[in-house]
């Protein structure tokens, strides 16, 4: 049992988004790894709305976060230009 176990009994999240935030934040660096966050819950968003439109989920469905920051990750990978144009853009 570990100990996150032994206070919830089982129905708290365990430390993976916060390991892979720690990933995150040592590839890309402080700055752009807000910026990846931050892509991540937009994208988090947009798929939740659709997938409320589409009637597939209602407002208590739990869509687990670590997917989009892990899909904004490898979008901010595949295309490095981006993290200068945010830079530009933001930092005029």
């Amino acid at each position: 049992m570990s100990y996150s176990d032994f206070f919830s009994k089982g129905s708290a999240i365990g430390f993976g988004d916060a390991k892979l935030a720690l990933g995150i934040g040592l590839l890309f660096g402080i700055p752009y790894a807000f910026y990846v966050s931050i892509v991540a819950v937009f994208l988090g968003a947009i798929i939740g709305i659709i997938l409320m439109i589409t009637g597939l989920a209602t407002r208590k469905t739990q869509l687990p976060f670590g997917t989009f920051w892990a899909i904004s990750a490898i979008i901010f990978l595949l295309w490095p230009i981006m993290l200068s144009r945010i830079d530009l853009f933001l930092f005029k």
